[in-house]
């Protein structure tokens, strides 16, 4: 017998161990959006939460996506959260910023009562982790409230472009197969902002970092980094049940960046059916909870604003350090100029350019084309270094054949000379698709 999870015991419980950390600003908040997202009514079972700093500008293709969905789904809602704090430039005319976006935002969704729109100014800087766990735990009271009998919270930010066409359909199917924690692919593409005007090839060094990323949370999923299978997840493409929520204590408010992480972390690790199993012995680190079911649905992809990312780039940093060199708090994604980002991009004497990957196809030798392979076997190598996931040599080499660089042997076996005169189109995906960009 397992210990199945109700979600009014762990919503309760959840409550009576963090509320009274909160300061009164942050229980009033809490109960007074409660009261207004109760009002939308007891049959929404699904609610998509999405902060906006004051100042972004959501994309209407994603606004229209979600319209559409409300539409087809009436057991989903919305919650967008307008904020910002006093002391940043970002802030500056606050009232008349947000009701801009707030007026935006309730004219899309005119005659939507689903969708809720919060504004908010602090009077100190917010963490992500905060204001995303300020909005769950309003979610969490206003069912309780309802007896709703266990909702689902979808996390997407407000810098996103896209969704799959079945993005929101999947996700409520896999809700009623009782899954209680799925994660879909982020993208960064430089071809779906602003109406396809740029290509990805004008900044090559962004298709490395998805490259990169995605060859460490494949691993993680296949329990070839650190010994057991993990999803990890994203905060712009995440959904969990309100209860598994509660039981693992929620988001982190003390987090400016990995928030997700975080909450992903405990997810995994959150076992109460764990001395239950008979198979159970001392030298397992993890057995999977049943009750905790996870997955992760390639299908349910969405597109991000890439811009954050590369503006780490052209500021000298690996696309993997953008949430801490150019954290939310204080870096707007629809402030950071692109044309400008693209301009400093092609002036910056290291990086990869449109230019090179013609190159790729020259033999080893070419001085062109040995210095772009070099940048790019030292961003992928760079890159997995500064990744905690990735913590030896053996798990750094199932990296390099993951991403494609080069066989996984050839890289433990070489130096980086080496390595750059034996990598090749025929023997390196990674570079072939690159070539392939223009």
């Amino acid at each position: 017998m397992t210990i199945e999870l109700n979600f009014a015991q762990e919503a309760q419980e959840f409550l009576s161990r963090v509320l009274y950390r909160h300061s009164f600003h942050d229980r009033q908040f809490i109960f007074r959006t409660a009261d207004l997202i109760a009002e939308r009514g007891s049959g929404i079972a699904f609610w998509l939460i999405i902060p906006c700093y004051v100042g972004e500008t959501l994309s209407l293709h994603y606004l229209h996506r979600v319209r559409e969905a409300l539409k087809k789904h009436p057991s989903m809602g919305a919650v967008f959260f307008i904020n910002g704090y006093r002391e940043n430039e970002a802030t500056t005319n606050w009232r008349e910023k947000s009701a801009v976006l707030a007026r935006q935002l309730n004219q899309h969704f005119e005659n939507y009562n689903s969708v809720l729109v919060l504004t908010k100014c602090y009077s100190e800087k917010a963490t992500i982790g905060r204001i995303r766990g300020l909005l769950c735990a309003a979610v969490v009271v206003a069912c309780l409230k309802v007896n709703t009998s266990c909702p689902y919270l979808i996390c997407n930010d407000a810098d996103t472009i896209n969704v799959s066409d079945t993005y929101f359909d999947v996700l409520i199917l896999e809700a009623k197969q009782e899954i209680k924690y799925v994660c879909g692919p982020v993208r960064y593409c430089l071809s779906e902002v602003d109406g396809g005007e740029f290509s990805d090839s004008h900044a090559p060094e962004l298709f490395l970092f998805e490259s990169v990323n995605q060859a460490i949370v494949t691993l993680c999923r296949e329990g070839e980094l650190n010994y057991e299978k993990r999803i990890w997840p994203d905060g712009a493409n995440m959904m969990m049940s309100a209860a598994a929520y509660c039981a693992v204590g929620g988001f982190d408010y003390n987090r400016t960046a990995g928030e997700d992480d975080s909450i992903g972390r405990a997810l995994h690790r959150y076992a109460p059916n764990v001395m239950k199993n008979p198979n159970f012995q001392e030298n397992v680190i993890y057995l999977a909870d049943p009750v905790l079911q996870s997955r992760f649905e390639p299908t349910a992809w969405i597109v991000t604003d890439p811009r954050r990312v590369l503006e780490s780039i052209v500021r000298g940093h690996l696309g993997i350090e953008a949430w801490s060199v150019v954290p939310f708090s204080e870096n707007i994604g629809a402030e950071i100029d692109l044309e400008d980002c693209l301009r400093r991009y092609r002036e910056h004497p290291q990086l990869v350019q449109e230019k090179d990957l013609a190159l790729l196809s020259k033999p080893a030798g070419n001085p062109h084309r040995d210095r772009a392979v070099r940048r790019i076997i030292t961003v992928v190598e760079e890159s997995g270094k500064k990744d905690f996931r990735i913590r030896n040599r053996g798990q750094m080499t199932r990296f390099i054949n993951r991403v494609g660089l080069c066989e996984g042997s050839l890289y433990a076996n070489s130096d980086k000379d080496v390595l750059l005169a034996n990598i090749s189109l025929e023997n390196s995906p990674l570079l072939n698709e690159m070539r392939r960009m223009v």
